[in-house]
């Protein structure tokens, strides 16, 4: 890690809005292009990558203890993505079963009224 990025985590973790903001600048259209080839939507994937900059926010107090900011910000990526896919696997399945279960009570509830 060069010492221009260590200066920049520190400022980062400081909490000083400037430098975050040039790391947002700096690697936003990265991470969204990332997640996109997983996601494969663009809505999801801008939504996904400014999670994952809201996080880096939040628990910027973490930032000190970073070996590589870009390996951090890519495995948030990457963790992002899977998670929003198995959630949405999750999902689907869910109203895949739900939908087949309906339609099987409502044809029973056919049979029984004929």
């Amino acid at each position: 890690m060069g010492l221009n990025e260590n200066h920049n985590i520190e400022k980062i973790a400081s909490g000083d809005h400037k430098a975050f903001q040039g790391m947002f600048m700096e690697y936003f259209p990265k991470m969204k292009y990332f997640i996109l080839h997983i996601v494969k939507s663009e809505s999801i994937a801008e939504e996904l990558s400014q999670d994952i900059f809201m996080k880096v926010w939040i628990n910027r107090d973490f930032f000190p203890n970073l070996r590589s900011l870009n390996a951090y910000l890519y495995k948030m990526a990457r963790n992002a993505a899977f998670n929003y896919l198995d959630h949405k696997y999750v999902e689907d399945t869910f109203i895949l079963n739900l939908k087949s279960a309906s339609v099987g009570d409502l044809n029973d509830e056919l049979d029984a009224r004929e």
